[in-house]
């Protein structure tokens, strides 16, 4: 997964941003959108010079098995971030599969079982420095992404963590799957940083997560289309939800 980054000389840019919407589409649907997404990760991850990362491939651009979750722009006309969502199938991997086979071959055995319920990977979280203290970043992405897994039918929705987002994934439910790699981690994107397999299972794990991110997500679940307000250092933005992707 990714990490939002700021940049002062766009704060004046962001205190502008007044309305956000975020889409969940299948990504074959837009492939304008599904490749402005794809450079908009690679400079993310280029600024925070953290290196290849297998979501950053374009391998993903033409698999019907992949959704995409944008905050753009009301018009669409700008990307702020957003994350994806690949479904496990029996022809093609889910990202995190390659850099951790490399330290855990188990892992395919593991993915293979949760595909017979439904598994999915959350991954390629980014943010663009025109969010930053906006209140909409990696967190409110993350809730998209949970709020989906009933409409995708995905019992179980992983994540690779990186130090970053690994604080408090629990929050949403997600805790590492220790029986892969060292204790569930493995040195991934770099020898210097460690990764870790993080599962989500549908429902159990609804009674997991914070009891305020819980009620946020039920919320998005149930009204896919609702409009909230949030705030954050800078100020508050309207948010407009388009979460009715079909699978």
């Amino acid at each position: 997964m990714g990490s939002s980054v700021s940049n002062p000389r766009v704060r004046t840019a962001s205190a502008r941003i007044r309305s956000v919407l975020f889409r969940a589409i299948r990504a074959v649907d837009d492939l304008e959108l599904s490749t402005r997404f794809l450079s908009g990760h690679a400079a993310v991850l280029a600024h925070h010079k953290v290196g290849k990362v297998i979501s950053a491939n374009d391998g993903w651009l033409d698999d019907p098995n992949v959704y995409l979750i944008a905050a753009l722009s009301p018009d669409g006309g700008k990307l702020y971030g957003g994350a994806r969502i690949h479904m496990a199938s029996e022809e093609t991997d889910i990202p995190l599969q390659q850099p951790v086979r490399k330290h855990d071959p188990n892992i395919d055995a593991i993915i293979a079982d949760m595909q017979i319920e439904g598994c999915g990977e959350l991954c390629a979280l980014w943010n663009s420095v025109e969010v930053a203290g906006l209140g909409i970043g990696s967190k409110l992405v993350i809730n998209c992404g949970v709020s989906l897994a009933e409409k995708l039918e995905i019992r179980h929705l992983l994540a690779l963590s990186s130090p970053v987002t690994r604080r408090w994934m629990p929050d949403f439910g997600f805790f590492n799957i220790e029986s892969i790699g060292d204790k569930g981690g493995i040195p991934y994107p770099n020898e210097r940083l460690i990764a870790t397999v993080a599962h989500y299972l549908h429902p159990d794990n609804e009674t997991k997560m914070n009891d305020e991110l819980r009620k946020e997500m039920l919320e998005l679940r149930s009204n896919p289309g609702k409009v909230i307000s949030v705030s954050g250092p800078k100020g508050s933005v309207n948010v407009h939800f388009d979460l009715s992707v079909k699978k």
